[in-house]
């Protein structure tokens, strides 16, 4: 555990918990690492599909070299979804065109990190005979007091909060 989730759980100054723990060898940089558990449900392509998004697309291989959407998504904002055998792996946001956003999944560029490693799951899932559908949702944008509201932004990250999804690695607890 992080000593600033320590101190915090604790109520103590994180100072306090770090002194604790150097001193009795203890900081989290020497311990092992163990995996972060979950309480986050799993997600079904099944249960976005029965809350408005549409299953529209699969990733197909191109040649092997590159992967492409198997028919042409179109170019406005849209709440996207990537799922294999059902499952939800990954939830992401085109703020500006779908088409746009998904074309760098299969040519990602040299600086573009999270595009490359989606890029390699696909690809791999792939060549294991996998299917990885593609789903969108195009939820309206809202206003708040005079403020306006992204329903792209708000939906994708809404989703990334309450559900496991193994591909989204920065996700909001």
């Amino acid at each position: 555990m992080p000593t600033a989730d320590i101190a915090r759980y604790l109520n103590l100054r994180y100072q306090h918990v770090y002194n604790v723990l150097a001193q009795e060898k203890m900081l989290p940089s020497k311990m092992k690492k163990y995996p972060i558990l979950t309480e986050k449900p799993s997600l079904s392509s099944a249960q976005l599909v029965s809350r408005g998004f549409l299953p529209v697309a699969k990733w197909v291989k191109r040649d092997e070299m590159e992967i492409q959407s198997s028919v042409r998504l179109p170019p406005k904002p849209a709440v996207y979804a990537f799922a294999v055998d059902g499952q939800v792996q990954y939830v992401g946001v085109a703020t500006k065109s779908v088409a746009q956003r998904l074309g760098h999944y299969s040519r990602p560029g040299p600086s573009q990190k999270t595009n490359q490693r989606i890029n390699a799951l696909i690809k791999q899932l792939l060549m294991d005979g996998k299917s990885v559908e593609i789903l969108l949702a195009h939820p309206p944008d809202l206003d708040w007091n005079g403020f306006p509201v992204d329903g792209c932004s708000g939906l994708e990250l809404g989703i990334i909060k309450k559900f496991e999804l193994n591909w989204n690695i920065r996700s909001s607890n």
